[in-house]
């Protein structure tokens, strides 16, 4: 956690800078959800000091339709991950490479997979449970400049094909170690197929173990699937259950609606029979 600097930062700002540390990109209404509830004008005060008069943060909006425009979306600059690196004792801190900020195709996708990541952090730490290690497809090493850039989360399967995983979580509690990968599916009930696309992909990182060897973990991953819409839930589980192939896997398949996530992120989740997930 960053050391609150009276001098530097209120308590609000800091927590603003260590969640932008977390999760890269975030919208006012996201540091609303972060910092307990505080009141949307002051989030917005707080967030042009950081960008004007600090320079700790920058900000984009995106045009979804020509008649709605998305919330600002800050992260963080050079001189704001300095800041933060300099103030915390979590892991190195670096600001998202340039041009890989604005992507306006992803916003819909990457807003949602960030509520989604809140949302299971906020769940973690009330139950007690250490979050070990956390990636998210968005995160990236490498250079555009030599080809070398990649996703952090990103798996290799044996026949070479690589798989990103929104999001990575290695969890842990009472000396037990939990991976979940987590995917945050967009589409409309028109794009089943690649859902289920997706869903056999990850079958397969699990049948090969691939994502427990890269993290050393023992048991098998976890896969969490969210959903933005609720019908395309309801479908892709339908079909699973009709699915005799699926069947012996599906018992590390989990699903759950974002509305539900939002609500109680630890009780959301069911697999293809309506069996609970229990993350502890």
């Amino acid at each position: 956690m960053i050391q609150k600097d009276m001098l530097l930062l209120n308590s609000t700002e800091c927590t603003i800078m260590e969640s932008l540390a977390k999760y890269r990109f975030l919208t006012t209404s996201q540091f609303q959800v972060l910092t307990g509830g505080k009141s949307l004008s002051y989030l917005r005060q707080l967030l042009r000091s950081l960008k004007k008069d600090r320079q700790y943060v920058k900000s984009f909006r995106v045009t979804l339709t020509s008649h709605v425009r998305a919330e600002d979306t800050f992260y963080l600059t050079p001189a704001g991950a300095d800041f933060v690196n300099s103030n915390k004792s979590f892991g190195l801190v670096t600001a998202p490479q340039s041009g890989k900020v604005q992507i306006v195709r992803d916003y819909q996708h990457r807003n949602a997979s960030i509520d989604c990541f809140i949302h299971a952090h906020m769940h973690m730490e009330q139950c007690g449970i250490h979050v070990a290690e956390f990636v998210t497809y968005y995160d990236h090493v490498g250079s555009t400049k030599g080809n070398t850039l990649q996703s952090k989360a990103q798996l290799l399967l044996n026949d070479g094909r690589r798989v990103i995983p929104d999001g990575i979580f290695v969890i842990e509690k009472d000396s037990k170690t939990k991976l979940l990968l987590v995917e945050m599916f967009c589409d409309d009930s028109r794009n089943l197929q690649r859902v289920l696309q997706s869903i056999a992909t990850h079958a397969k990182v699990l049948a090969q173990g691939v994502a427990s060897k890269k993290y050393g973990v023992q048991d098998n991953a976890i896969v969490l699937c969210a959903f933005y819409h609720e019908k395309t839930l309801e479908s892709i589980v339908n079909r699973l259950r009709e699915n005799e192939r699926f069947a012996s896997i599906s018992p590390y398949f989990f699903f759950a609606s974002l509305p539900d996530i939002k609500v109680d992120f630890g009780k959301a989740w069911r697999d293809i029979h309506g069996k609970p997930l229990i993350f502890q």
